[in-house]
């Protein structure tokens, strides 16, 4: 099971690396303008693990980009090599986006490029079709389906029987308690960045005797109520724990938590979460 952090800017890996000398498994999206592409295909090449491809269909469908087929198709050919492992232009979501995103990946496929099929309908034919026309090792679900444990159970279990040695990515979710029930080998989030830009960070806490550990703790502003897992750092009943933790993991205080700087480091406290998390998924396993 891997963990991708998705579209993180280049300084929070550089941060991982140079703290716990291991590499941030990433995601970027070719919808993303960023100037940082060279640094992750080849300048720091060495500070990141596995790097894999979105095609930024999503962001197309949004309306919040206007990357075209051509545009993926030509960047790929040039920089595909240097990817694990890249995603169909799977610009269409809805339920009845078949043939659009089929037709994608055929003129992918056609441009000598091998990407990654999405399915978006776990109820239809389309697994079904996929499996018994290409031969391919990896299979994505991209689904607003994918919201339910129920339906990601059934998607997985129709792959898994019909390609049993098919590896399954899961988009934009991390759901512990899914990962240990279901056999998929990846995902990518975005929640690392996210959380920590509204003030959150994760933690696992080991005296909890829930089998999910995680509780969501509020750094900074004001106290206010929280529900079930939540606390503000400033009254959170495993206080001394968490200040532990902090500072013989991050050498870090609560003062750079709330200081300049602050969220570079918060940031980096929750990618370790999901690091470590993807470690207790994968002991799980064993």
């Amino acid at each position: 099971m891997v963990i991708y952090i998705a579209s993180p800017e280049m300084n929070l890996a550089e941060a991982y690396h140079a703290r716990f000398n291991e590499k941030l498994n990433v995601l970027i999206s070719l919808a993303s303008e960023s100037n940082e592409f060279y640094d992750y295909l080849v300048r720091k090449r060495h500070v990141i693990g596995s790097l894999i491809g979105d095609s930024g269909a999503f962001s197309v469908f949004r309306g919040n980009s206007d990357l075209t087929l051509s545009e993926v198709i030509a960047f790929l050919n040039a920089h595909g090599p240097k990817l694990d492992r890249y995603f169909n232009f799977d610009w269409n979501f809805e339920e009845d986006s078949f043939c659009d995103n089929l037709d994608s990946f055929i003129k992918m496929r056609a441009a000598g490029l091998d990407p990654v099929p999405v399915i978006h309908n776990f109820y239809n034919k389309e697994i079904e079709y996929y499996i018994e026309h290409y031969d391919f090792s990896w299979i994505a679900l991209g689904s607003e389906q994918s919201k339910r444990y129920e339906d990601v159970e059934y998607a997985v279990s129709k792959i898994k029987r019909l390609r049993p040695d098919a590896k399954i990515h899961l988009f934009g979710r991390c759901e512990y308690e899914w990962f240990l029930n279901l056999p998929i080998d990846a995902c990518d989030i975005t929640s690392a960045q996210r959380l920590a830009g509204f003030g959150y960070i994760n933690y696992w806490n080991e005296a909890s005797s829930k089998r999910n550990k995680t509780e969501r703790v509020y750094i900074g502003g004001r106290t206010k109520e929280f529900k079930g897992s939540e606390y503000h750092f400033l009254n959170y009943p495993y206080r001394s724990n968490l200040e532990k933790y902090l500072l013989e993991t991050f050498a870090l205080t609560f003062e750079d938590l709330v200081d300049y700087g602050a969220l570079l480091n918060l940031q980096l406290i929750n990618v370790r979460y999901y690091a470590d998390l993807e470690k207790r998924i994968n002991a799980h396993w064993d």
